[in-house]
């Protein structure tokens, strides 16, 4: 089980991306929503998205959920 986050604040193409709470590419602490504990990225991003509908997952930690 790994710990995701969530990006407060949207990229240029107006994701909010989740990450593993390891991955060197996380938001500065203060723009980081705690999603919880999950066996894989997909259920990450599936909470994801009930709160932001462009979710996504980090190219670097959750290639797997990585769309755009």
């Amino acid at each position: 089980m790994d710990k995701y986050i969530m990006n407060k604040n949207p990229q240029k193409n107006n994701d909010h991306e989740i990450h593993k709470s390891s991955c060197n590419h996380l938001p500065k602490e203060e723009n980081q929503y705690e999603l919880g504990l999950f066996a894989d990225c997909h259920k990450a991003l599936e909470k994801a998205k009930i709160i932001d509908k462009n979710a996504d997952g980090c190219l670097f930690c959750s290639p797997n959920c990585h769309s755009s």
